[in-house]
């Protein structure tokens, strides 16, 4: 696991366009919510005292009255929007599944999302497979629209086992908290906690693992079928569990390093004048590029995990394109 994400490193770093593509993609998806949200930010602050204080740090009077009336993207704004705080909100809202229980407007612009990305990845899991790939951002999109139905069927299977993961949790968690009525000890009841969040996330990232091989069994050999891509996938999972499970705590492993320079450069307050704005910008862009290099990074490696194992051809034209 260990060689094959040095191998998807090695073909990440090898295509930048495809960085770039993912990028724009990214920026184009937030871009609209980040203009609704600053527009309401700046009504709220108007010419107050307020916009002062959260220059300098955090008004938490100015926030409790805005929270009290947002409304849609407006409760998407809390204190732990930046930062560490951020990502680790988001870990526990992709747990235990309250990350989708946000406004119907980001809902939507999360399923636009979902399309574009899968009108990327196919053409980037091509690129990453053959040696003979179209290369550039228009190849990568063009390649993609190959399989672009194919993808968004199995987007569709993977919602559903997504939400019987969930189902699951809330089950354990209803258990739990019924045998815990009449306990004490605090640290017993943490620790059961942890465990079942722990099992929710290592079946989360089984899904995950087992539709991100659907992909890649649909691109390297062409599978029309959606259904049994999506048990291919599981089966190369379950036959492959250590390197496969292995490969994605790796990657999330490396992770930690960037998300740790992230915080240390990032400032705490944004310093007057736009050379504090431009700052503030660019270290938030370069955790967002670093997550991505590390994302398309497990692709890459997850596609060469699979060729190896079942020795696919390494040029497209073997397979009668």
């Amino acid at each position: 696991m260990i060689g094959a994400a040095l191998r998807g490193l090695g073909k990440t770093l090898g295509s930048p366009g495809l960085i770039l593509a993912a990028w724009l993609l990214t920026v184009l998806a937030a871009l609209p919510a980040t203009v609704a949200l600053g527009y309401s930010l700046q009504q709220s602050f108007g010419h107050t005292l307020a916009a002062e204080k959260m220059a300098e740090g955090f008004d938490t009077g100015w926030y409790g009255e805005f929270s009290e009336d947002a409304r849609g993207i407006e409760r998407a704004f809390d204190p732990a929007i930046s930062g560490v705080g951020g990502v680790l909100a988001n870990l526990e809202g992709w747990a235990d599944g309250s990350i989708v229980q946000i406004s119907p407007g980001l809902i939507g612009l999360a399923v636009v999302f979902v399309l574009a990305w899968a009108l990327f990845l196919g053409g980037a899991i091509e690129r990453y497979a053959f040696d003979d790939a179209r290369r550039g951002i228009a190849g990568a999109f063009a390649a993609g629209g190959r399989y672009w139905m194919r993808f968004v069927r199995l987007a569709v299977l993977s919602g559903v086992a997504y939400y019987g993961v969930y189902r699951f949790h809330g089950w354990l968690m209803d258990r739990v908290e019924t045998r815990l009525l009449d306990v004490t000890e605090e640290t017993r009841a943490m620790w059961t906690t942890l465990a079942v969040y722990a099992v929710t996330a290592l079946l989360l990232v089984t899904v995950r693992a087992c539709f991100d091989y659907a992909k890649i069994a649909i691109v390297v050999e062409d599978r029309k079928s959606a259904l049994l891509s999506a048990v291919q996938g599981a089966a190369f999972v379950i036959t492959h569990p250590l390197s496969t499970l292995g490969l994605v705590l790796v990657i999330a492993f490396v992770s930690a390093g960037p998300l740790a320079l992230y915080v240390w450069l990032r400032p705490s307050v944004v310093t007057p004048g736009w050379g504090g704005v431009i700052w503030a910008v660019a270290v938030g862009q370069l955790w967002i590029v670093a997550r991505l290099v590390l994302r398309l990074t497990l692709v890459a490696g997850q596609t060469s995990l699979y060729r190896t194992a079942s020795s696919s051809p390494t040029s497209s034209v073997n397979r009668g394109r």
